[in-house]
């Protein structure tokens, strides 16, 4: 539903006392104090099916004034999915999929045709999860993020889009072939190497609505392929954490250059590499970490060190620590 965001906007709410809800955490029906505020959460939003839907919104804000806010999953740490008193423009419900088998790409302007990729094309409103289920069933690899409600086209993609997989396939923005976007004038367009070029190019990274309403976005995808997952966590306390950071910052290029990616902290490390790789080799790369998480283990506690083999839609998605052993 659109009033649901992955994030409380406490600077937005909290920070005014006199237009603002605090409700429990124990029980969401609850209020904590005081009187129940729509604060920084639109009182309008429209439930974006189609571009007419945005131009339709556009031509309003033009007439009246009145600022739009988008929003997608309301995973903005900043909050800018919602605006005090905006029309919200809400495309979670765009979540229109299709596989390419063959799909045509060029070398920009020229129109010369460069070579023929796998691809899907994702509505504005499917999220990670969504589009990793539909790779694997088409039997392909999407390049994506770790969190499964973050979606695709908004605030992943716009935004760079960090993969696990980047070191050896790049960031988000480098495999969009194509968008499908309403920009503020009202007017369609598709942005890809030959057509709306400046546009294109400003997308991959520009984030969030900056240049307008993005409906769809067409990706490049890789064959399903399997992974090679080590992890790797210790028992945090206030004396062990910083040498690891150091033992991580020391390493971090090497295992990226190897084509290891993945979420590393101040007591764990989480990476994942394309391809089946042997395990004592992989277990050699990271030594250094894995011997001293081992020496931070409580007596008698099992080892937190592992690796493992997996799919690689599986593992790139927020379910990727089932798939690895203790």
């Amino acid at each position: 539903m659109y009033p649901g965001f992955f994030h409380t906007y406490n600077d937005g709410c909290v920070s005014n006392a006199t237009d603002r809800c605090l409700l429990s955490p124990d029980d969401p029906s609850a209020q904590v104090s005081g009187a129940c505020s729509q604060g920084v959460v639109s009182d309008y939003y429209v439930e974006v099916g189609s571009a007419q839907d945005v131009q339709t919104a556009f031509a309003f804000a033009r007439r009246t004034g009145v600022a739009l806010s988008l929003k997608a999953s309301g995973h903005d740490y900043l909050g800018r999915s919602s605006i005090r008193g905006s029309l919200a423009l809400w495309t979670r419900t765009l979540r229109e999929m299709n596989y390419h088998a063959s799909y045509p790409t060029s070398d920009g302007g020229n129109g010369t045709l460069s070579s023929v990729v796998h691809a899907v094309t994702l509505g504005a409103g499917v999220n990670l999860k969504e589009a990793y289920i539909f790779a694997d069933q088409n039997n392909v690899t999407l390049i994506g993020g770790s969190s499964s409600t973050v979606t695709v086209s908004g605030g992943w993609t716009l935004f760079g889009g960090h993969s696990v997989l980047s070191p050896l396939y790049g960031m988000g923005v480098d495999r969009v072939l194509e968008f499908k976007i309403v920009t503020p004038d009202g007017i369609l367009r598709n942005a890809n190497a030959q057509e709306n070029g400046d546009l294109f190019w400003a997308l991959r990274g520009a984030g969030g609505a900056a240049f307008g309403v993005v409906l769809s976005t067409t990706i490049k995808v890789e064959p399903a392929m399997p992974l090679t997952v080590a992890a790797i966590s210790f028992p945090p306390s206030p004396t062990n954490q910083l040498p690891f950071l150091e033992l991580l910052i020391d390493e971090s290029v090497s295992w990226a250059a190897e084509g290891w990616g993945g979420p590393l902290g101040s007591s764990y490390a989480a990476l994942v590499h394309p391809g089946l790789l042997d395990l004592n080799a992989t277990a050699r790369t990271f030594s250094i970490i894995a011997d001293y998480a081992r020496g931070q283990q409580q007596p008698r506690q099992p080892s937190n060190v592992s690796s493992s083999t997996a799919n690689s839609n599986a593992t790139a998605s927020s379910t990727a620590p089932s798939t690895l052993v203790d």
